[in-house]
This record gives structure tokens, sequence and C-alpha cells, in this order.
């Protein structure tokens, strides 16, 4: 095998890198369904959840969707960097009408310069070279959409 050494090199470049550990992603999932159950008790059919960091990833959210956790469109805007801005949305069927992800993808990024897409149950996007307040103008445009 590798030394430990190596080994923990390697997990060095990944946190610089912005990799996220298990738990960290763990914890936004969970902050994100609970928001999703706050939207939902507010009688709300969508939710727009945002994170500063690398919060959500697209394989967290595809997996809860698709697992049914969500039952209204959810979307979430994270900021990994100060510069940087990604945008996943999972929208379930009974939604995809109104709420397609795909253009609801576009319209958040639309206003800060970013480009996405997708089908209307998933859809990613992400914006480069954006201001600080970036995050909540993306937002801000999803919860108008």
């Amino acid at each position: 095998g590798r030394t430990p050494e190596a080994v923990e090199k390697d997990t060095k470049k990944k946190q610089k890198k912005g990799k996220v550990s298990k738990e960290e992603q763990a914890a936004a999932l969970t902050e994100l369904k609970e928001a999703v159950a706050e939207a939902k008790s507010l009688g709300k059919n969508f939710c727009v959840k945002t994170f500063q960091g690398a919060g959500v990833d697209g394989k967290s959210l595809r997996e809860a969707a698709q697992g049914g956790e969500f039952e209204i469109a959810v979307m979430v805007l994270n900021q990994p960097s100060p510069k940087a801005l990604e945008c996943l949305a999972a929208v379930p069927e009974a939604l995809q009408s109104e709420k397609a992800a795909g253009k609801w993808v576009q319209a958040a990024l639309a206003t800060v310069g970013g480009k996405g897409g997708g089908q209307p149950a998933f859809a990613q996007g992400a914006a480069k070279g954006v201001e600080k307040e970036a995050l909540q103008v993306a937002a801000e445009a999803a919860r108008n959409f």
C-alpha cells in the first residue's frame, strides 16, 4: 500500500481543492431537508436554499429527489468560492410543467451571467467571476420564477 504520509498529503490536497468531507455534505443535506420541510409546512411547492461554501452536491440532491424525499421543487445555490456560483435543481413530475428544472436554473443564473440547463426533472449550471451578492441575486430570481 501507500505510506500514511502519502495518504495524508492527498487528503490535504483534496481539502485545498475545496473537496468537502462526508460529514459536511451530510450536514448540508440535513439543512436542505429542514428548509424543504419548512417550505412544505408553509404550503409552498418549491424551496430555494443557499449555501455559503460547497453546500449540497448534485449527486446528493439527485439521490434525495429520486428517493421521493422532497415532493416539492428544490433548488440549491452553492457559493463554493467568492467568485463562483453553482446551481442545482430537482423538480418532481407533478410540478415540471410550471417549474421545469432546466428553465428554472437558467432563470436563476441569467441574473448573474451564468449558464445552465438540463431536463425538466434535474438541471444544473454555474456562474464564474460573480459578485459577492450573486448568491442572493440568483436566489431572488429563482424564488420569483
